[in-house]
């Protein structure tokens, strides 16, 4: 199996947007902060290894960047995370206790980024199909 462009971008974005908020938040603890990037990166190179079998990298950009995001055992485990945490989604529970769906929330957005690098990187190290004729 080879390393594609795919791939080494998206665990290598995925690693630093892990690691730079970690290690600012972290404080006096950044032992944690590299175990929770390693897990960040694991994950995203399980999404990979994924995306190889469905879509395949010769897929649609939609399609390739939607597997990567979705398979990443990350966002499922977050995704589940907010489904458990009903009671605060719809208002109904507040208070401290909603602080990990809130921070789940607002890290939300930066699981878009390493899918998305990677179908960049992905579509720009394609070869180039030139019309024959």
């Amino acid at each position: 199996m080879t390393v594609r462009a795919f791939d080494i971008a998206h665990v290598s974005t995925v690693t630093l947007v892990a690691l730079i908020p970690l290690l600012a938040f972290s404080g006096s603890d950044p032992a944690m902060a590299l175990l929770c990037t390693l897990g960040a990166a694991v994950g995203a190179a399980i999404a990979c290894f994924v995306c190889r079998w469905w879509p395949g990298l010769s897929a649609r950009w939609w399609r390739l960047w939607f597997g990567a995001w979705l398979f990443n055992p990350v966002v499922i485990l977050a995704l589940l995370y907010v489904m458990s945490q009903s009671a605060c989604l719809v208002g109904d529970e507040r208070g401290w206790q909603c602080m990990g769906l809130a921070l789940v929330v607002l890290a939300s957005p930066l699981t878009l980024i390493g899918p998305t690098v990677a179908v960049i990187a992905n579509a720009m190290a394609r070869p180039v199909e030139t019309a024959s004729g």
